[in-house]
């Protein structure tokens, strides 16, 4: 079980999918980006010069992945620090581990460090800060500005190296974690339904609901179970290290030798598997609701399945037409279409609007079907999948836009979303992966939108969730 974010500083948007979703509908000219450097020339490529938005990678002598997007003029350097493993992994006793795990990773003493609370990130981090637990990945970011730097660096390779909780940690962040789930279980319809879909597309019940809500099991471990634990789950030589904002001048190949210097030479582990999903209807009681509301998840190919950029390239253009048959999301919903492609591929989110005469537990995908499932004379223009193309790239890899540059160089919440999605983006296979996915994306030209609406609209594929009033 996952929450969609941990929040810090500054405040963010309520879902980060959505953000994404927004992205695919952007119309943005796309800039020349520098070819990515040889490792030998990463640090040359990122002093000079200043004003070229240059993107490189490399591997440092222990084998750990180092990946950098400078962003002429930024104001902040957002650090980001990735690990495979996440929320569906965690045993079926334990739901949360992963959440908690991270949480005392994240606060608990490293090094010179002292330990810290949320409420000292605040001021500690007044860029921002976030932690987010995956299904198959955790990412720590801190932001940085220029002055900064150096004292953050040495703070988030500290971590790295490793964390030395103590009784008092261990219990915060257990009260942190147990308030983290309900919040994005029971916190608000629309998060709720986000991420309760995964949860029920895995076969999770009512009854599985209410244990993963409890944290019971989580909340027997001791500092003793719990530190080999933390250990193993964020093992040095696992790590994949991105940065993200004004990068010029600094030498990020010589500071990260040294920082990480003794720590020794290891292949990192392989990104686990996501539980396995498949088709459900459930329906739930939700205190406070004057309407009823609810979401439907449509299941994906598998994400290096050939078909799935064409999946992809579907379901914005079916969103794109939600936005316009749908209008805008009436409260409490947020959004009418959520797709994180990197983040959480095997799953696409609508929400339509609902009839309140007679609820019933399929009203959901009916709703869906009745407007946009059922329109095989649904037809997409060549300029319609142009821009949406154009406006997912840069999540996927590709040269990034002026407009987010523009936004980098003032926004630290997109300098987090950006150094996220390239940790992620490697652990996910790495450029290789993602330089064929995009070409692929690019060869799908028009889709076949009569055979994949079929699949969008198949039971099978679909997870409906509906919260009623209680």
């Amino acid at each position: 079980m996952k929450p969609d974010r941990a929040r810090f500083a500054p405040p963010r948007s309520s879902a980060i999918a959505t953000f994404f979703a927004g992205a695919a509908l952007a119309l943005c000219a796309v800039i020349r980006i520098a070819p990515p450097a040889s490792a030998s020339g990463a640090v040359r490529a990122l002093g000079a010069p200043a004003d070229s938005a240059t993107r490189v990678s490399w591997t440092l002598s222990n084998g750990i992945r180092v990946l950098a997007q400078h962003v002429p003029e930024a104001t902040a350097i957002s650090i980001s620090v990735a690990y495979p493993g996440g929320s569906d992994q965690d045993p079926a006793d334990q739901p949360g581990l992963a959440l908690l795990l991270a949480e005392l990773q994240f606060t608990a003493a490293a090094g010179d460090a002292p330990s810290r609370t949320r409420a000292e990130l605040s001021s500690l981090r007044p860029a921002g800060a976030d932690l987010h637990v995956g299904r198959c990945f955790t990412v720590f970011t801190e932001v940085a500005s220029a002055p900064q730097f150096p004292g953050v660096l040495h703070q988030v390779i500290a971590r790295v190296r490793g964390t030395q909780p103590d009784a008092a940690t261990l219990s915060g962040a257990l009260e942190t974690v147990a308030l983290l789930v309900n919040n994005e279980y029971r916190g608000s319809a629309s998060r709720g339904l986000y991420n309760e879909i995964t949860e029920r597309g895995s076969g999770v019940d009512d009854a599985g609901m209410a244990r993963a809500l409890a944290l019971e099991g989580v909340r027997k471990l001791t500092l003793a179970q719990i530190t080999p634990m933390l250990a193993n789950a964020f093992r040095p030589q696992d790590a994949v290290i991105s940065f993200t904002g004004n990068l010029a001048g600094i030498d990020l190949r010589t500071l990260l030798e040294h920082a990480l210097e003794g720590v020794p030479k290891g292949t990192r582990r392989p990104l686990p598997p996501t539980r396995p999903s498949q088709g459900a209807v459930a329906t739930v009681k939700w205190p406070g609701l004057a309407r009823p509301v609810g979401g439907l998840g449509v299941l994906a190919p598998a994400v290096d399945d050939s078909t799935h950029p064409t999946f992809f390239l579907v379901a914005l253009i079916i969103g794109a037409k939600a936005n316009e048959v749908w209008g805008d999301p009436t409260p409490p919903l947020e959004s009418e279409f959520q797709f994180s492609v990197v983040e959480d591929p095997d799953i696409v989110r609508f929400y339509p609007p609902l009839k309140t005469d007679r609820p019933t537990a399929d009203m959901v995908g009916l709703a869906f079907n009745h407007t946009l499932g059922d329109a095989d004379n649904l037809v997409a223009s060549d300029d319609l999948i142009a821009k949406l193309r154009a406006g997912v790239g840069w999540l996927l890899g590709a040269p990034l836009t002026d407009k987010q540059l523009d936004r980098m160089r003032v926004n630290s919440t997109t300098l987090i979303l950006y150094s996220t999605q390239m940790a992620e983006r490697e652990l996910r296979g790495g450029e290789p992966f993602w330089k064929l996915y995009r070409q692929r994306l690019e060869d799908a030209g028009a889709p076949d939108l009569v055979f994949w609406l079929a699949r969008f609209r198949a039971p099978k594929y679909q997870v409906q969730l509906l919260y009623l009033p209680s």
